[in-house]
């Protein structure tokens, strides 16, 4: 009702199902067409990062700027059946199971430290990621935070996806390992 009100309705649910709903079949795929089906891994989706200075409690190098443009870059393709994306960037604070980089940083004689964490369901985990380099290498240095993001959340990732039964692997047909065929809307078969 709340999405409707400025079209001067209500919107109401309105089920609709064929008279005999149920499970139909849709298809089968032939040895070839497995071969040519390309399934992407999954990817860790990565929220909106937090960088704040911790001697004076705000931004002042936009480091979060930085690494927004950097997490960015890392989830577009590079090119049109090329390299896949690496991670999928959400550009929201907050979403069930997504990661957050939260971190500080501080120049002290210099050098800039970068200490990051990730957080995940309001948890921390994975590995403190820490980082030192000169302030003029903040660039580069977020590029590097952003590999060191990808690889731990990855392994988070992939224990989050066996943890559901699935497992995407490739046979040596090309098709999914544990999916011999689907026949029926809403089942999948395994060998």
């Amino acid at each position: 009702p709340q999405l409707a009100a400025n079209i001067g309705g209500v919107q109401r649910p309105l089920i609709i199902a064929p008279d005999a709903a149920g499970n139909f079949p849709f298809g089968r795929f032939t040895e070839e067409e497995w071969k040519q089906i390309r399934l992407s891994s999954p990817k860790p989706q990565i929220l909106l990062p937090r960088m704040i200075n911790e001697l004076k409690g705000f931004d002042d190098l936009r480091l979060e700027s930085r690494l927004e443009k950097a997490l960015r870059d890392a989830s577009f393709v590079s090119a049109r059946g090329g390299d896949e994306a690496r991670l999928v960037y959400i550009e929201a604070a907050e979403m069930v199971d997504a990661i957050r980089p939260s971190g500080l940083y501080k120049v002290d004689n210099g050098k800039l430290v970068v200490n990051v964490v990730l957080v995940r369901n309001n948890e921390q985990f994975g590995e403190k990621i820490i980082l030192e380099g000169s302030p003029d290498e903040s660039e580069e240095m977020m590029e590097r935070l952003v590999e060191e993001i990808v690889r731990q959340s990855t392994l988070v990732v992939a224990l989050i996806f066996r943890s559901t039964g699935l497992t995407i692997l490739k046979s040596e047909a090309g098709r999914p390992k544990g999916l011999e065929t689907v026949e029926s809307f809403g089942k999948v078969h395994r060998t």
